[in-house]
């Protein structure tokens, strides 16, 4: 071999090794990354949004960022959303560990940093009555150990009380009123389980018994299954009209045992099964003293027996601002449901907010309407 061939074999090794190093040791979270900005205004949103459809558990793991356009939403791997680095599992959902392990720090922040600070390391501690999984090193101003919270380690899910103890065998009430079922091993059940002569269903991410409208679809999955629980717990498996919380929460029951879910035509007459609220029956509410509440889908009113009535109402806009109805009538002074939302009138018709459950998003008008 030449001596030329031999430099240029040389420096061919020492451009792959150095770009091999370079992959190891700069790979971090903006790797094959994208920069999502959800902010937007109510006319202009923006092109992305955080969807909580699958339940209120933003902390356990169930929020995606969703295209509004494409419905698409973003693929496994690091990302920065709102100038926060988040890591997305199959399916789109965000990661958890525990303790709020979702959120890993700002883009200054680098690779598993939060405020410059190398996030904690754990270890099981044997205690009185139980475990409790304490922080090998701790700040001042850090809790020590995890209490009044659920945290999946290792593949399970824990709870631990106010003094950081995990809860005994069977059935216990947390600190915060709920209902979860811990195992010998002191790990607590999660999805559906009987127990008893009787199914349950408990939430896969925190292990807390369902008592209304769930959805237990898989991770991932498009598909949206939501069934009926009692006050207790108890599977609803009756076909039909169901009360689940006493007057207020009719669902219907299909015989599949899974809950209907928007517009069904029942009995001659059309509802709406909100499948925001679990397949609860949206209605209007006539309180005797205090405001109504007021209940519009689709340009539908629909009223206190949750029966569609009349149509064509809808948004309209003016100089001051954004006000909803149909001819002369307007809302004004109330609260009401609109379409998947909750909007705030004032006392001349115009919104002040709107509360997207969706895409739990809260637009404040009331600089341009006052």
């Amino acid at each position: 071999m030449t001596q030329d061939r031999k430099l240029k074999l040389w420096k061919l090794t020492a451009a792959i090794f150095i770009a091999l190093a370079a992959v190891f040791f700069l790979r971090g979270p903006e790797a094959n990354a994208q920069v999502i900005n959800t902010e937007g205004n109510y006319e202009n949103p923006g092109d992305w949004y955080w969807d909580y459809t699958n339940g209120e558990r933003f902390d356990h793991g169930y929020a995606r960022v969703v295209n509004r356009k494409t419905k698409k939403t973003l693929g496994k791997g690091w990302h920065a959303v709102d100038g926060i680095w988040y890591y997305f599992e199959a399916g789109g959902y965000i990661f958890d560990e525990y303790h709020g392990g979702y959120a890993i720090g700002g883009p200054e922040s680098g690779w598993y940093q939060i405020d410059d600070e190398a996030p904690p390391t754990y270890h099981w501690e044997k205690v009185t009555g139980g475990w409790k999984y304490v922080k090998d090193t701790y700040h001042e101003y850090w809790d020590p150990y995890l209490h009044d919270e659920s945290a999946r380690i290792d593949g399970k899910i824990y709870w631990f009380d106010k003094n950081g103890v995990t809860y005994k065998p069977g059935w216990q009430q947390t600190e915060w009123g709920e209902w979860i079922y811990v195992n010998n091993d002191r790990s607590v059940k999660t999805g559906w389980q009987k127990i008893g002569a009787k199914w349950y269903f408990f939430d896969l991410y925190t292990g807390i018994m369902a008592t209304s409208g769930k959805d237990t679809s898989p991770i991932g999955s498009a598909r949206k299954d939501f069934y009926g629980f009692y006050e207790n717990g108890a599977w609803i498996t009756r076909t039909g009209w169901v009360a689940t919380d006493g007057y207020w929460d009719w669902v219907y029951v299909g015989k599949d045992g899974k809950l209907l879910t928007g517009w069904q035509k029942i009995g001659g007459k059309y509802y709406y099964l909100d499948p925001y609220n679990g397949g609860v029956m949206a209605f209007s509410y006539y309180p005797e003293e205090e405001q109504p509440e007021y209940c519009y889908v689709d340009g539908y009113f629909i009223n206190d027996k949750g029966v569609r009535c009349q149509s064509g109402y809808g948004w309209h806009s003016d100089a001051n601002g954004f006000w909803f109805g149909k001819g002369s009538y307007y809302e004004k002074d109330c609260m009401t449901y609109i379409n998947g939302g909750w909007a705030e009138f004032d006392e001349y018709g115009y919104c002040m907010r709107y509360y997207d459950v969706r895409t739990d998003t809260l637009w404040d008008f009331t600089e341009a309407v006052g």
